[in-house]
């Protein structure tokens, strides 16, 4: 586990759903970076903390010889240099591993996380090398490696893995303590994200000249959109500079929402926007499901198979204009057919919850036991 992000609190929820199973459960615990608090479990899951860098992986093994368990599961993607060696001290000791890919491997996650983003022209390739050397072992000696998606198995596949399940990240039970809201489309028709404010990931100049584009043709007045979220480097400026040059009028951008004001945004929303470049299993579009809101979202995202199986929302290319198609196509829709679509979003997130991912994830692990 590491100490702050998405990651590690889905790291929380998924050990914590499995110890609730009635399993003996430990987590392995870096120390926070300065300034933010760790994320751990509840009291019913033992936690061995370890300092960062090389003195963590004699630390790790001395976690394992004292929990003795019978898998470990690498939680936070190959990403994590220090994770390499601890799966070697697994291996070591005969004790069978297992990883979560979150999202790592993906052409696109490359190009973006190690070049573009890093503004180092010699990112791609360094990163492409550790992968020969640290990643693409540490994949292959795994038992299996746990994927979100079909396309992202299919990914991991490609990257040396030799064998994968396929579990979707889990869904917070208390975001299903509401009743599913009875909704209807009405004009005009409100589209929302909710993330940070990562452009390129996101997708988010792709929703812009989507919207552009829908006002081009003719739509101005029956739409709503809503981008909210943190800035990210600027990135609050760059959107509504870029919003304003596109001549789209109806659009917010109300900063990061937390509790009560999050869920006015929901109960406001028609549809969640989630087409991301590469794997955004985000935690808000989770919530967003389990509000009963259909979704426009990406294969990229990890959650487009998911969408085309449930029939919970539009799976779109990473194309503006079929992007612009589809929210044309969603301001129109067919009450009955987006109802149907409302309650499909809410069967998904309640056929998986966390408790649901601990147990495809124990399938796997018994199988390798």
């Amino acid at each position: 586990m590491l100490a702050k992000g998405g990651r590690p609190d889905d790291s929380r929820h998924l050990i914590a759903a499995i110890s609730a199973l009635g399993h003996d459960a430990a987590v392995v615990s870096c120390d926070p970076v300065p300034g933010t608090d760790p994320i751990l479990p509840d009291h019913s899951v033992r936690v061995f903390r370890v300092s960062r860098g090389p003195a963590s992986i004699p630390a790790f093994r001395e976690a394992l010889e004292s929990f003795r368990p019978d898998v470990v599961h690498f939680t936070g993607g190959p990403r994590l240099p220090a994770q390499v060696f601890w799966a070697r001290e697994s291996t070591r000791l005969g004790i069978p591993y297992f990883v979560s890919a979150c999202g790592n491997l993906s052409t696109a996650s490359f190009r973006y996380r190690w070049g573009t983003k890093k503004n180092r022209f010699y990112y791609p390739f360094a990163k492409r090398i550790n992968h020969r050397l640290l990643d693409g072992p540490f994949l292959g000696g795994a038992a299996a490696v746990h994927a979100g998606s079909r396309n992202e198995a299919e990914i991991v596949l490609g990257e040396g893995a030799r064998s994968v399940f396929v579990a979707p990240y889990g869904v917070k039970p208390e975001w299903l303590n509401r009743p599913r809201l009875q909704r209807a489309v009405r004009e005009p028709v409100v589209f929302s994200y909710l993330g940070r404010l990562s452009v390129h990931h996101k997708g988010l100049d792709l929703i812009a000249d989507a919207f552009g584009k829908v006002v081009e043709t003719g739509y101005a007045g029956r739409f709503r959109l809503i981008l909210a979220g943190t800035d990210e480097a600027g990135s609050l400026e760059r959107m509504k500079r870029h919003v304003d040059a596109l001549g789209i009028r109806d659009v917010e951008f109300p900063g990061g929402l937390w509790a009560e004001e999050k869920q006015a945004l929901w109960d406001r929303s028609d549809y969640f926007l989630h087409v991301c470049r590469f794997n955004g299993y985000a935690l808000s579009v989770r919530e967003a499901l389990g509000q009963g809101l259909p979704i426009i979202t990406t294969r990229e995202s990890d959650l487009g198979d998911w969408t085309y199986q449930n029939t919970m929302g539009v799976v779109v290319p990473l194309s503006a204009g079929a992007m612009a198609e589809a929210i044309i196509g969603a301001i129109t829709q067919d009450d009955q057919v987006y109802s149907a679509m409302s309650r499909n979003a809410r069967a998904f997130a309640e056929e998986t919850t966390w408790g649901h991912t601990a147990e495809k994830c124990l399938a796997a692990y018994n199988k390798v036991i």
